[in-house]
């Protein structure tokens, strides 16, 4: 496709203008200078042309990004003629991926999208627009290349706390100190002597030169424990008509990697649907994120039914997260016998506290972009 930009249509004005006046003058200056600018036009006609069609990539089959963030991934595009290519354009309906300002001749350039999404989803795509106005921005060229892709943008993260955790095991780098001692960790305890077994690697050398035998270092215990967070998908809207599912997406967000720098175990699941994901302690938590942002709104209200066959997937020694897009007696009722035999925390979205206080177990409230933690 070729059209004129704006800066080509003005010039053809001034153009027209300008060969109007040759004509009642009788000057062939103008007429001299109206030949050059028309090359111009003829110039910047080829050279998009080839900018378009001599430009080539190589994009990411699934791209990563989060909430107003910039895309993370890394993208291959080259130019496989020998003239220098520029101003480019590369998009789609999604929005600007890239503007090139100049690509050498047989030349390969790793850029990453300029490109910030500020809802969570995914965004599948199956062709890109490559424009370019080189060299004099008076046309304009494009083209439609064939590109198979998916963009997952992933809920922001705000700071707040990690959860309430239950079952603590020894896990290397956790945050809690166990009674027992360890022969790895980050916090020095102390030193014994040296027993059958110990690693040559602990021996405390200062200690040991004092004649009183061979003495081994100590470490506080380090404890990890396990949270397991349960998602409900309502279609439940705020008086603002904001989906509670994006408040709710973002808030479970935040609190997974509040739980990770705990260096918790994680369970996840979604009340209304058979997925269950596990997450070690420090790993990256992607396959649990891409999970809540293909995660779409249900039409159908969650049941007591529901949150009980969410309960009974996940591990009986976990403490429990529910993040809730509405509240009714039942499911109430049904939260506060389990919080009488297990560790429960409810997040619910800002509007619904007066209808939380039913609710007998720790709750907090959260809105678009934080989470209001209480006591």
């Amino acid at each position: 496709m070729i059209k004129l930009t704006r800066s080509g249509i003005l010039l053809l004005l001034v153009c027209f203008f300008m060969f109007v006046a040759s004509l009642q003058s009788d000057t062939r200056l103008l007429m001299m200078i109206l030949g050059l600018v028309f090359s111009l036009f003829i110039v910047n006609l080829f050279s998009a042309l080839r900018s378009c069609f001599s430009l080539k990539l190589t994009a990411p089959p699934i791209i990563f990004a989060r909430e107003n963030e910039h895309i993370r991934s890394t993208w291959d595009l080259s130019n496989s003629s020998k003239f220098r290519i520029g101003h480019i354009t590369i998009k789609n309906k999604i929005g600007d991926f890239f503007k090139i300002a100049l690509i050498d001749g047989k030349s390969l350039v790793h850029l990453s999208p300029d490109c910030r999404l500020d809802k969570r989803g995914h965004y599948p795509y199956d062709e890109l627009i490559i424009e370019s106005s080189f060299p004099f921005g008076l046309i304009s060229a494009s083209c439609h290349i064939k590109a198979q892709g998916e963009i997952i943008v992933f809920p922001a993260v705000y700071p707040c706390s990690s959860p309430p955790a239950a079952g603590f095991e020894p896990v290397v780098g956790g945050k809690y100190a166990g009674q027992n001692k360890s022969s790895a960790g980050d916090s020095f305890h102390g030193i014994r002597p040296l027993q059958s077994g110990d690693p040559v690697k602990l021996i405390h050398w200062k200690s040991s030169s004092r004649g009183l035998g061979l003495m081994v270092k100590e470490f506080e215990e380090e404890l990890a424990g396990r949270i397991s967070i349960i998602v409900d998908p309502s279609n439940c809207r705020s008086p603002e008509n904001d989906l509670y599912l994006d408040w709710s997406a973002r808030a479970c967000s935040s609190v997974i990697m509040a739980a990770q720098d705990m260096g918790h175990q994680l369970e996840f699941t979604i009340a209304t649907q058979d997925i269950r994901l596990s997450l070690p302690p420090f790993a990256d938590g992607e396959n649990i994120f891409e999970q809540l942002a293909r995660l779409d709104a249900d039409t159908a209200t969650l049941s007591v039914k529901d949150l009980e066959a969410a309960v009974d997937k996940l591990p009986t020694k976990s403490a429990l997260s529910f993040f809730l897009t509405s509240l009714n007696k039942a499911t109430g009722d049904f939260i506060n016998e389990l919080s009488i035999k297990r560790k429960v925390i409810v997040y619910l979205p800002e509007p619904l506290r007066e209808d939380a206080q039913q609710i007998s177990a720790i709750t907090h409230f959260y809105q678009k972009d934080q989470i209001h933690e209480n006591a």
